[in-house]
C-alpha cells in the first residue's frame, strides 16, 4: 500500500512511501527526485531551519569588508537528512510544510 504526501504545492513536492521504500518528487530541485530503500537508510535525522548566531557572528567583519553591511546570517535550512549505502543525503524542504514534513519524518523514523 502507498501512502501519498504532499509538503508543497507550487512547485510541488511529494513523498509517496511504500512498505520497503519512499520516493520523493521535487519539481524544485529534480536531482533530489530519488526512490530510497529503508533497509539502506542510516542516521535519519530532521534538521529544521535557525540561525547558527556563532558563525554569523563571525561572518560580521567579513560582511563590513566587502561592504555587504550587516546582511550576512547564517541559517541552517529545513532538511532530512541520511546515509543511503552509506552515501550523505539531504533533502531539502524549502517551502514545504514542516508540519507534514515533521509527520512524514516520523513515519520515516518508524520503518
Amino acid at each position: 500500500m502507498e501512502k501519498h504526501y504532499s509538503l508543497r504545492k507550487n512547485p510541488p513536492f511529494e513523498i509517496f512511501i511504500k512498505k520497503n521504500e519512499f520516493k520523493v518528487v521535487d519539481s524544485l530541485n529534480p536531482e533530489q527526485s530519488k526512490t530510497y530503500y529503508f533497509n539502506h537508510i542510516e542516521k535519519l535525522s530532521l534538521r529544521k531551519e535557525k540561525i547558527n548566531w556563532i558563525s554569523s557572528f563571525l561572518l560580521i567583519p567579513l560582511s563590513l569588508l566587502s561592504q555587504g553591511g550587516f546582511g550576512i546570517l547564517d541559517k541552517n535550512k529545513n532538511e532530512i537528512r541520511f546515509f543511503h549505502d552509506d552515501i550523505p543525503v539531504r533533502i531539502f524542504l524549502k517551502g514545504c510544510d514542516m508540519n507534514i514534513a515533521e509527520s512524514v519524518f516520523e513515519i520515516l523514523r518508524s520503518k
